[in-house]
């Protein structure tokens, strides 16, 4: 069997690259030929006994090729179907779906987020995809699996990718008086967090990054603010490393979904910036409100004040449950598909 993998990889950013590794580990024990994976240049190498070959993301000659030679088509989790983030993404993956479905190959959506999409023509090329027969969707979200059913009785609710790697992964200890930070977008004033750090009993700031290429320049001046007053430091490392500076924090405050989904495995607390796919996601956490919308010390406070209001670890403890086995059947239910 070869399989055509796609996913946004290869760019060094923590999510997409757990993803992957995620995928991957699903992947191995299936009786795979070869993989051809999407990644930004052209190579070769050898992952969980895997042989993969990596299709350059510009050379459509390379994709439709890989495309005409494979028997199945996988996607490999994220939130690749919006048009929020850049119009062109959702093109692309248009593209490279409806020219699987041209050449008549089966295409498994595994653990995706849909949405948000602004633009009316993206949502109808959308529903194009997700009633074609060739397409079996497990989506990471209610709202994304009920949205995706209304096409086809085919796709059904999953969970995240991410789970794969997690799963029986060990959680560091924990340094009580440390919050991490994982910013995505740029702070006009990280000064005004000082005094309320310390309040809170804060000596040590982890700044996680997350997406080097948006995040590393942003996060050394932050760090050079705070290190005058806190023990900083700066973990840039992607894959396992940065899961377990993420689990070792007794707070983190994230803007990115991934974080948001590591520290809720591992039952570190957590306080998010509002987004679609965050809070699509986070729906069926019961009782969380803790989002913020811009990164201030009024609504980060205020974030933190709704999150006292629950009862984080035994509320956390029921999603993270229901996350796992939602996967564990996403998993038996492709598997199953492609023993067929």
């Amino acid at each position: 069997m070869r399989v055509f993998l796609f996913g946004y990889y290869g760019f060094e950013n923590f999510g997409d690259e757990l993803l992957l590794r995620s995928a991957l580990k699903l992947l191995k024990d299936l009786p795979i030929e070869r993989i051809d994976m999407l990644f930004p240049q052209k190579g070769s190498r050898k992952v969980f006994g895997l042989k993969i070959k990596q299709i350059p993301r510009n050379s459509p000659f390379g994709i439709l090729h890989a495309l005409k030679a494979c028997d199945i088509v996988i996607g490999g989790g994220g939130g690749i179907f919006q048009d929020e983030t850049s119009a062109k993404s959702f093109s692309y993956y248009d593209f490279l779906v409806s020219t699987a479905f041209r050449h008549k190959k089966p295409v498994y959506l595994l653990g995706h987020g849909i949405g948000a999409i602004r633009n009316p023509r993206n949502y109808r090329r959308l529903r194009k995809i997700l009633a074609h027969p060739l397409c079996v969707g497990y989506f990471r979200d209610a709202i994304s699996a009920r949205y995706a059913a209304h096409f086809s009785a085919l796709h059904s609710r999953g969970s995240d990718l991410a789970y794969g790697t997690l799963s029986n992964r060990e959680k560091i200890r924990t340094t009580p008086d440390k919050i991490g930070l994982m910013l995505k977008y740029p702070v006009k004033a990280i000064e005004e967090f000082i005094e309320p750090l310390k309040l809170e009993g804060y000596k040590a700031i982890d700044l996680l990054v997350s997406f080097p290429k948006e995040e590393l320049i942003q996060a050394e001046r932050n760090a050079a603010v705070l290190s005058k007053d806190f023990f900083v430091r700066m973990p840039q490392t992607t894959g396992g490393q940065l899961i377990d500076d993420i689990s070792s924090c007794s707070l983190l405050v994230t803007e990115r979904l991934h974080g948001v989904i590591v520290a809720s495995y591992f039952g570190i607390p957590f306080i998010t910036r509002s987004s679609f796919k965050a809070r699509a996601f986070l729906r069926d956490f019961k009782a969380y409100r803790a989002f913020y919308d811009d990164f201030n010390r009024m609504e980060v406070w205020g974030a933190m004040t709704e999150l006292k209001k629950i009862d984080f670890h035994n509320q956390n403890a029921e999603f993270t449950r229901s996350n796992l086995e939602k996967y564990q059947k996403m998993v038996h239910s492709f598997t199953n598909r492609f023993l067929k």
